[in-house]
């Protein structure tokens, strides 16, 4: 019996930087600071990316599926190379597979294992709640200042003792 692996993936994101599922790689969060682009501020969030030699078993994924269904660490295991068999066999055959507030895992045409990130999800927990919006224009200045001329402090010395 297979099951979703996406739900488990996306919901270990939020916590931690990076999720590997055993014989197909690793989901990677890296931080990215709040940025401004195209009239639009987009807060502080995890970008996520996929590293295919990221496969070996670290436990995270196994345990969490483990404690979440309360079954054994060998069961949970027996399910998540299931799941990824069905995984990959789904790849060969349709190319491309959609994993839920995660991204897609696709191969493209050089035979390769890629991925395209769900961008409407942010796991950064501090950024909960905050999202992408429209700058206003900024406003036209109407009486144009005269610029202030900068002066060195020795020019301001002089200036006082010509003054006096």
């Amino acid at each position: 019996m297979a099951i979703q692996l996406d739900t488990y993936i996306s919901e270990l994101l939020y916590d931690y930087d990076c999720v590997i599922v055993p014989q197909l790689g690793g989901f990677v969060t890296n931080y990215k600071p709040a940025h401004f682009s195209e009239g639009l501020a987009h807060p502080a969030s995890k970008e996520l990316r996929f590293n295919k030699n990221l496969s070996k078993n670290d436990g995270l994924l196994r345990q969490t599926i483990s404690n979440g269904k309360n079954i054994s660490i060998k069961e949970a295991d027996a399910l998540v190379h299931e799941t990824v068999e069905n995984y990959l066999g789904s790849l060969k055959l349709k190319r491309r597979i959609e994993l839920k507030k995660v991204g897609v895992l696709f191969i493209d045409e050089n035979e390769q294992l890629r991925f395209s990130p769900d961008k409407s999800v942010n796991y950064l927990r501090g950024s909960f709640g905050f999202e992408s919006f429209e700058l206003p224009p900024l406003a036209v200045q109407k009486e144009v200042k005269q610029p202030v001329p900068v002066v060195s402090e020795k020019e301001a010395e002089q200036h006082q003792e010509e003054e006096t």
